[in-house]
């Protein structure tokens, strides 16, 4: 959550469908078993720059990772609830330390059903990417990111916030 009702996740996990339209989408957040604590919200708009391209094998290549991500506004104010994290441009300086934490819900383990925590996720590197006269970035790790964690969020947290 980046706002109360604007959501970010990665771009490959919206439902495609042939004729190029996104198909629907559900957040749930803090789902556990079955429960969800805040209740559900559903997407109304899509929004990225770059659409990534839809393969049967499901796989981007690196360029297009850097691409990967799409803002998501709900249909109701979920973050009142949860609250929201905001946003920050990833500063190369932040590579290798140990800021950064991953939430997923893998496939592999628990059946997806329960939240997966990486505590320390450190970052390697990133590598820049331009098209169109936009900038953005991929960022290396080697976070565990099975099939269902890959929509979940990798984020910083500094002592004192700042």
């Amino acid at each position: 959550m980046v706002g109360a009702r604007l959501m970010v996740t990665a771009q490959h996990c919206l439902d495609r469908r042939r004729d190029g339209s996104v198909g629907w989408m559900k957040f749930t957040p803090a789902y556990y078993d079955g429960q969800a604590p805040y209740g559900s919200a559903n997407a109304e708009k899509f929004r990225y720059y770059h659409k990534n391209p839809h393969r049967a094998s499901g796989r981007l290549y690196e360029s297009e990772f850097a691409w990967d991500h799409v803002v998501v506004k709900l249909n109701w104010h979920i973050g009142k609830k949860t609250g929201s994290w905001g946003a920050r441009i990833y500063h190369p300086s932040w590579n290798g330390k140990s800021y950064w934490k991953h939430i997923g819900y893998g496939g592999d383990k628990l059946r997806g059903q329960r939240p997966l925590f990486h505590n320390i996720a450190p970052i390697h590197s990133a590598v820049a990417y331009t098209k169109g006269g936009r900038k953005s970035m991929l960022l290396k790790h080697t976070i565990d990111s099975a099939g269902g964690q890959s929509g979940g969020p990798v984020f910083g947290h500094w002592k004192g916030g700042g």
